[in-house]
C-alpha cells in the first residue's frame, strides 16, 4: 500500500476507504483537534474543506482520500504498530 505525504497530511491510495482506515484504528481517535495529547485523525475532505466543491478542493490538491493526523504523546512504537495493524485489516 503506498502512501503520499503533504505536509502532516496523508493520502491513502484509492483502493483503500479512507474512513474505513480510520475506524481500523484502535489507538488514533477519529476526532478533530481539541488540545488533547492524545493522537487524533480525521478525513481532510469531508471536515476540514467540507463548504469547497470537489473542483475547488482538487485545485487546491486535497484528495478525497487524505487523511489528517495531529501525533500526540503516546510511544511512537505504538502509533506505528496501530497504523500497521489498520492497513493489515484492510489488506
Amino acid at each position: 500500500i503506498s502512501l503520499g505525504l503533504v505536509g502532516s497530511e496523508m493520502c491513502i491510495r484509492d483502493s483503500i476507504d479512507p474512513l474505513a482506515f480510520l475506524n481500523e484504528l484502535k489507538l488514533v481517535l477519529c476526532a478533530t483537534h481539541l488540545g488533547d495529547t492524545r493522537t487524533l485523525g480525521l478525513p481532510v475532505a469531508s471536515t476540514i474543506y467540507f463548504e469547497n466543491t470537489a473542483e475547488q478542493r482538487a485545485d487546491m490538491g486535497i484528495n478525497d482520500n487524505m487523511l489528517r493526523f495531529s501525533i500526540g504523546i503516546e510511544d511512537v512504537d505504538d502509533i506505528v504498530a496501530d497504523f500497521e495493524q489498520a492497513f493489515t485489516a484492510l489488506a
